[in-house]
């Protein structure tokens, strides 16, 4: 039973740990896009001259968004359950 405890007490640091990482890449990816957008002189997303690459880490930035959100929910879900038990 105590293998158990120590696996449910070792997920969460670990989920901790993944969101943080994925939150320096976001950041990461703001400022490529960033970095695009004044190398082609265009940041407005609906000019058709608007880098395909900045799109791109657009569209990827929001997935990691995305994904970073569900695990933040899955840490509250986990922190709420562990205080209720």
């Amino acid at each position: 039973m105590q293998y158990l405890s120590q696996i449910n007490i070792r997920r969460p640091v670990k989920l901790e740990a993944l969101v943080v990482e994925l939150k320096r890449r976001a950041e990461l990816m703001s400022a490529d896009i960033e970095e695009e957008e004044v190398r082609t002189g265009v940041s407005d997303i609906y000019d058709q001259r608007y880098s395909m690459l900045a799109r791109t880490l657009r569209g990827r930035r929001g997935n990691l968004l995305d994904t970073i959100a569900t695990l933040e929910y899955q840490l509250r879900s986990a922190g709420s359950a562990s205080q209720a038990a």
